[in-house]
């Protein structure tokens, strides 16, 4: 099971906006979490620029990083996905987004998913309820004295990669992308294979 957030308040002068994600491995038992934060230059990939709020942006991305970091728990298994945004969720579903950032995001989530032959299931869930409401807030405390390890690092890396990627593809539709499914999958290899495993 994955577990996202995202936080975002323009005008606070010490984290703008943080991405939060944990994974608990119901099979091996194993569990990780990621707590990052968003440069300027990250927050203008999603928009901030031209645009008074890009939560909708921020939780997409967090979904589909934590699914891109964490793919290979789950290939060839069954997952569950849980969102705190409807928007986000619904859109991964569909696999498509009026929204330009989240559109790209939907076309690689689809793209990661027929690679790893996984079936995920999307699901919202209320951020009282969210294990990644704290983390997305830079709060780890509690989930290392509770045994998760600490994989922010990795999702900085792996975040990187995922917005030049989209930047290179932000402005053309979805379709276009998984129209050619085969050479979309070996860009997406090309660029994971940058980011230290």
């Amino acid at each position: 099971m994955i577990y996202t957030d995202a936080c975002y308040e323009k005008e606070s002068k010490s984290l703008i906006c943080g991405l939060g994600g944990v994974l608990v491995d119901g099979f091996s038992g194993e569990k990780f979490f990621f707590s990052i934060s968003l440069d300027a230059m990250q927050r203008a990939s999603l928009g901030e620029q031209t645009k008074q709020q890009i939560i909708f942006e921020a939780e997409t991305l967090a979904g589909v990083l934590a699914f891109w970091i964490w793919k290979d728990f789950f290939e060839k298994r069954n997952c569950f996905l849980y969102l705190d945004n409807e928007g986000t969720k619904f859109c991964l579903i569909k696999g498509s987004s009026d929204n330009a950032v989240v559109d790209i995001l939907c076309a690689i989530f689809a793209e990661l998913e027929m690679q790893i032959e996984t079936s995920c299931w999307l699901a919202r869930v209320p951020s009282h309820s969210n294990i990644a409401d704290k983390p997305s807030r830079a709060e780890v405390t509690e989930l290392l004295e509770n045994g998760y390890k600490d994989h922010s690092k990795l999702a900085e890396e792996k975040l990187k990669d995922l917005l030049a990627f989209m930047n290179l593809k932000v402005g053309r539709k979805a379709e276009c992308v998984v129209r050619s499914p085969c050479k979309t999958s070996e860009r997406l290899q090309s660029v994971d294979h940058m980011s230290v495993a």
